[in-house]
């Protein structure tokens, strides 16, 4: 167990080996080279558990590497959208397989080679060709990039436009008067014989035949 005498010992504070400048220089590294842990370490002169160490328990420096990394991603992401969106163009080189000197052997001179002496050959890919190819606008990510770089002049709007029947007016009807409750077995018989009528005229018109049956109270 270490000594609480001992004054390397933290006590309770910042990790002994954690120096407050890291803050920053680690959001600058991570918002414009993209540091991953392990480049941090390296960075740092620590290992890559200092540095899980050090974000669990510092959370000024965890929130400057994630603010870093964000930024990283979205301009990143926003870089390569905007140049979908505008187009552009880039160099195609085409290489062949041939048998060539190689240009780390000793080659033998002209007498040598008089002598039957050959030249060291080796296979590799050579390039032969370069052309210039083009990658036109993306409409897709020209509507993306201006709905949120520019939404006041670039909105995506849909128009939901809802009808009645054939395309005339929706129509509605208030509802207003219910049916009254039941106080005598006639009253009760009688709302019976209406639903049973009700329901007969839907079921004819389906053409459904319904059983005649007596209302039981």
């Amino acid at each position: 167990m270490p000594d609480s005498s001992d004054p390397d010992v933290n006590k309770g504070g910042r990790p002994t080996d954690f120096k407050e400048e890291y803050i920053h220089q680690a959001y600058v590294v991570c918002a414009d080279d993209g540091y991953t842990n392990a480049k941090l370490a390296k960075l740092f002169s620590v290992n890559r558990r200092t540095i899980t160490n050090w974000l669990k328990e510092i959370p000024e420096f965890k929130e400057a590497v994630q603010a870093g990394k964000d930024e990283h991603d979205s301009r990143e992401v926003e870089t390569s959208l905007l140049k979908r969106a505008k187009g552009f163009q880039y160099t195609e080189t085409t290489s062949e397989l041939m048998f060539i000197d190689d240009p780390k052997a000793y080659q033998p001179n002209p007498m040598q080679e008089l002598h039957g002496i050959e030249r060291r050959k080796i296979h590799t890919y050579i390039p032969t060709k370069k052309t210039i190819k083009h990658v036109s606008p993306d409409t897709r990510a020209c509507e993306i990039w201006l709905c949120n770089r520019r939404p006041g002049r670039w909105r995506k709007l849909k128009h939901v436009e809802v009808t009645g029947a054939g395309g005339g007016p929706i129509k509605t009807k208030k509802i207003t008067d219910f049916p009254k409750e039941p106080e005598t077995i006639e009253e009760w018989e009688e709302q019976v014989r209406d639903s049973e009528k009700r329901e007969r005229q839907v079921k004819d018109a389906e053409g459904v035949t319904i059983d005649e049956k007596t209302p039981t109270p």
